[in-house]
């Protein structure tokens, strides 16, 4: 089971903010398949991305199989700060 709660991703350039997801909510079950869809700078990327922690989302968790994933200590400079 992955579940999402309240994921968050901004990121920050040359004094700019840009809001990529903002409180997304997911439960996808054992055995369910989801497609992501949607316009072109809609945040799919970056959901999937936070999802298996290629990037460290801004705020809210990440859980899979009961195991909160933001909660580990990651390596490299996208790593949780």
């Amino acid at each position: 089971m992955i579940t999402t709660t309240g994921l968050s991703k901004v990121y920050r350039s040359r004094g700019r903010e840009v809001t990529a997801l903002d409180g997304v909510d997911l439960h996808v079950r054992e055995g369910e398949v989801y497609g992501v869809i949607g316009q072109s700078g809609a945040g799919k990327s970056s959901l999937i991305r936070c999802i298996n922690l290629l990037e460290r989302p801004t705020s809210g968790t990440v859980t899979v199989a009961g195991q909160d994933l933001t909660a580990l200590a990651g390596r490299g400079p996208r790593a949780g700060r």
